[in-house]
């Protein structure tokens, strides 16, 4: 089922069908060259055309393993109210590409998330940096859809925009001397090591920034009809990198919701790129003890890996043993477990 000389596994993955760099053959052959045995494909509320599939259904023999699944962009459970969603992401593991259901969502947030690039581009426009519609969504593939990093991408592009960028950094650094959160959000995009990339991030789209781009509240399927959509696509539901939203979906609420079989599983193993940062060493070290201690507790899944957008990110996955081993074995568990369609996947 797995090659046993490639045990690594990465089941969170991005393509060029959403904010990745690599086609589906592109991410396969990396993973194969770096050693991990299987990949699941997690597009943001993506699922691959009719040729996509057939492609890939001609790779099944493909040393890399890999499963069909999807990252869906949802809203909180009723729980935590109607709050903004910062980061709130289920993965689907082993869905059928093809579900007529699930392929409606993705057409209705395609359109959805096309018209806020759109406002988001003019917003941008409007405090002084050059960029265009035409530019961005040109980063964009024909069955993808836009994410705040294909904008951020062509932001950087534009030698000019750093000038436009740092005036603004500059004021952030102001109101940090007031603000514990904002002071967090500075040093955060201070200590990053991908260029000024997390500085539009934090100052234009974190919603602790004070000078954050206010859009229209985009209107998000609440987590259990998202997690309902998955299981009737005959997928599983993965709650994604909770830390991000931790303070909105606290440990307790978290918890009930894993009791209560509205989650099959939970990211055990995410943001590799953080683990070195300061910052966010210790709160993801405590935060993922937490997520492996109801894993045990209510006998879910962990899942998870590199989450991987670009061909340098598997390489630097692989060299981390004190991050990558936890991902060995977590398919066989998953399949030991709940049985998935395997049919959904080239296992």
């Amino acid at each position: 089922m797995i090659d046993k000389g490639n045990l690594l596994q990465t089941l969170h993955c991005h393509t060029n069908n959403s904010d990745g760099a690599l086609t589906h053959r592109e991410v396969l052959d990396t993973c194969s060259k770096n050693g991990i045995g299987v990949v699941a494909f997690t597009d943001h509320d993506t699922l691959p055309n009719e040729q996509q599939i057939k492609e890939l259904q001609r790779l099944r023999g493909h040393p890399t393993k890999y499963i069909w699944g999807i990252e869906i962009t949802s809203g909180y459970p009723k729980e935590a109210g109607h709050k903004e969603p910062n980061m709130f992401h289920i993965v689907g593991l082993f869905v059928n590409p093809r579900d007529k259901k699930l392929k409606e969502l993705t057409i209705k947030t395609h359109r959805q998330r096309r018209e806020k690039m759109k406002r988001r581009i003019n917003e941008f426009r409007s405090l002084g940096f050059k960029v265009t519609e035409d530019e961005v969504f040109r980063t964009v593939s024909r069955n993808g859809i836009p994410t705040s990093l294909n904008l951020v991408n062509v932001l950087q592009s534009h030698p000019e925009n750093k000038e436009v960028l740092d005036k603004f950094v500059k004021q952030m650094r102001v109101l940090s001397q007031k603000d514990k959160k904002v002071e967090q959000l500075y040093q955060e995009m201070l200590e990053d090591d991908r260029g000024d990339k997390q500085k539009y991030f934090n100052t234009f789209m974190k919603d602790e920034s004070p000078l954050k781009i206010k859009l229209p509240e985009q209107v998000r399927p609440e987590m259990d009809t998202v997690v309902g959509l998955i299981r009737q696509a005959g997928g599983l539901a993965v709650l994604a990198h909770w830390t991000f939203d931790r303070e909105k979906i606290k440990g307790p609420l978290l918890e009930k919701i894993v009791r209560e079989g509205r989650l099959d599983g939970v990211e055990t193993v995410y943001d590799l790129f953080l683990l070195d940062r300061p910052i966010w060493k210790r709160k993801l070290q405590n935060d993922r003890a937490f997520l492996r201690r109801i894993v045990k507790k209510y006998q879910i899944f962990a899942s998870g890996g590199v989450d991987a957008h670009k061909s340098t990110d598997f390489p630097l996955f692989a060299a981390r043993k004190d991050y990558n081993q936890e991902t060995i074995g977590l398919v066989e568990t998953i399949i030991r477990q709940r049985h998935p369609n395997l049919e959904n996947s080239s296992l």
